[in-house]
């Protein structure tokens, strides 16, 4: 059965440029464990790749898309936005190993560890899970 999560990112407004750099920096950060055959565990680096600004019901107005490719992992789709209020990014990842499969949790911690960056950087970020459309 296919997993569906997403998480959105909130910051300040005037945060946007921020938060994309951070998104930026941490995907394709140092390498991670992406898959194992026996005993050896390969590393690999996420390939960032822009999309199209896709036309959406949420809130604001998206004005950049990426995605986030992994050998062996499912993609990453990010959304960001701005509102009058708010600056978000919007994490989207399909898994069909379930809810606690490793694909999920590295997504969960590319959302934790952006908020976390950015917060040590004075700017003040949420992460809220989104509930499936």
């Amino acid at each position: 059965m296919e997993h569906r999560a997403g998480y959105r990112l909130t910051v300040p407004t005037d945060a946007l440029g921020e938060l994309i750099d951070a998104v930026h920096e941490l995907a394709v950060g140092p390498p991670v464990p992406t898959w194992r055959t026996g005993n050896v565990t390969y590393l690999g680096r996420p390939r960032v790749c822009d999309r199209p600004v896709p036309a959406t019901d949420r809130p604001g107005h998206a004005v950049a898309a990426i995605a986030l490719t992994q050998r062996n992992c499912p993609t990453v789709d990010v959304v960001f936005a701005i509102t009058e209020a708010v600056a978000y990014a919007e994490f989207f990842c399909r898994s069909r190993r379930g809810a606690k499969s490793p694909d999920l949790v590295r997504l969960r911690g590319l959302v934790s560890t952006t908020a976390a960056a950015l917060t040590a950087r004075g700017i003040p970020a949420t992460a809220d899970p989104i509930p499936d459309r």
